[in-house]
């Protein structure tokens, strides 16, 4: 009998403390931070989501307004991922999409803001970084992502663009001038061999697809520095 009464009475504490006011305050407030984690967050890469961009823009257009330092704008997309999805289904398409961000952050420097906007979409700051400076962590990436995808005889590249502000410019024109570029690097329609992709680890890979006449790995960079898969330096 003591026993159960023991038990009775700690159910009855139990509702009493969830009752009172403090602990529904903790609550929402555990709640509301899991929302907004979710939302600063994305699930899939744990790269910074939309609202994580949009926050660290602002930040850094202080800044720049302040202190004038130099930062570039970084935009990229997988290009033929929404092809591969009609073909291959949209789990094998949203495979690629982790790499991806993998490689955007083992080339980042702990300052760099990396935040995935879109489906396929990946947006990042790199405070202190002219264009110029920004070519080296665009080719990095650019070559890991290039590596893996064409090992694994996918049809899908990432395209880059990127810009600084201009001069008495924000970071919403170089935000508009990298999406321009970025587009304008776009390959063209059929210029890749079309394949089932290989979505093993490249240690498990036996084969290796040349590129193609006129393909991203063929071709060689215009002199101005827009590349088939990273445009942004300056013309």
């Amino acid at each position: 009998m003591a026993h159960d009464a023991r038990i009775v009475l700690q159910q009855r504490l139990s509702q009493q403390l969830v009752m009172t006011p403090q602990l529904r305050q903790a609550i929402k407030i555990l709640q509301v931070s899991r929302t907004e984690l979710e939302t600063l967050v994305d699930p899939v890469t744990g790269l910074g989501a939309r609202l994580a961009w949009g926050e660290a823009l602002r930040n850094e257009e202080h800044r720049l307004e302040r202190y004038r330092h130099p930062t570039t704008v970084l935009v990229g997309e997988l290009h033929g991922l929404e092809a591969l999805a009609e073909r291959l289904g949209q789990d094998a398409a949203d495979r690629l999409i982790p790499p991806v961000a993998d490689a955007l952050r083992r080339n980042a420097r702990s300052a760099d803001v990396l935040t995935r906007v879109g489906h396929a979409r990946f947006f990042a700051l790199l405070p202190e970084t002219d264009e110029i400076a920004a070519i080296n962590y665009v080719e990095r990436v650019r070559a890991a992502c290039d590596m893996w995808l064409e090992a694994g005889a996918v049809a899908v590249r990432l395209v880059l663009g990127w810009a600084s502000p201009p001069a008495g410019g924000t970071l919403d024109d170089a935000l508009t001038l990298a999406l321009e570029r970025m587009n304008g690097a776009r390959p063209s329609r059929g210029s890749w061999p079309v394949r089932a992709p290989d979505l093993r680890p490249p240690g498990d890979r036996r084969s290796v697809v040349e590129p193609q006449p006129g393909s991203p790995g063929s071709t060689p960079a215009p002199a101005s520095g827009a590349h088939p898969e990273a445009s942004g330096s300056p013309s």
